[in-house]
């Protein structure tokens, strides 16, 4: 994780900062990661674009210094070696870690939305957003030695062992069909009271309308 600066800037960072401390307090060690200088561009930039500009900026963000984080990340690993890596699909290093180490990965998504569906991409510019990050997926492999992986990493869900969706299959509109090592765990948010899923009227949802 990283250590957000204590800015009252955006409610993202203000989520950043109780992250630590929320993993300290379940008797876990946060361990703060070098930032890499272009991801401060990005978080005051992004904040103030919108639709296919924010996507390609956060496709960028996502890839930028991976490199450097997968180094980071082995050696603590050498210091202390994890049975399973847990990560935002966003995280792209976590990723490549796991590979490196031949460790299980979770790979965490905020919905089933980045994929696309019936060969349409969500986004967008979709699919020239998908193989910039694939190109630059690539160069960070290259880097590190790794040999090329399949495309279409923003296309499918990317770990091999599990996928964690925050959602409910309900409320997503389209087909979640990703196979067994996806899972809907519901949303993940501050607040958030556990309830028998039978409780809430799903079947009356019409599948044709808009799901705010």
């Amino acid at each position: 994780t990283m250590r957000a600066p204590d800015l009252p800037l955006l409610e993202a960072i203000k989520t950043a900062q109780r992250l630590p401390r929320a993993i300290e307090a379940a008797g876990l060690r946060v361990v703060p990661l070098p930032l890499h200088p272009s991801l401060l561009a990005y978080a005051v930039v992004m904040p103030r674009t919108a639709c296919a500009v924010e996507v390609w900026l956060a496709g960028r963000a996502m890839t930028s210094g991976a490199a450097g984080y997968v180094r980071s990340l082995e050696a603590e690993l050498d210091r202390e070696p994890a049975d399973v890596i847990v990560a935002d699909f966003a995280f792209v290093a976590a990723g490549l870690v796991a590979e490196r180490r031949g460790v299980p990965f979770v790979s965490f998504y905020h919905s089933g939305l980045p994929f696309p569906v019936g060969g349409e991409h969500p986004f967008t510019n979709g699919a020239a957003l998908s193989r910039a990050v694939d190109a630059r997926v690539a160069r960070v492999r290259k880097a590190l030695g790794m040999p090329p992986a399949r495309p279409g990493l923003l296309d499918r869900p990317c770990s091999p062992d599990l996928n964690l969706l925050a959602t409910a299959p309900a409320l997503e509109g389209r087909a979640l069909e990703y196979g067994p090592t996806t899972r809907c765990v519901g949303p993940c948010v501050d607040g958030r009271v556990e309830d028998d899923a039978s409780t809430f009227p799903f079947d009356r949802l019409r599948p044709e309308a808009s799901k705010v």
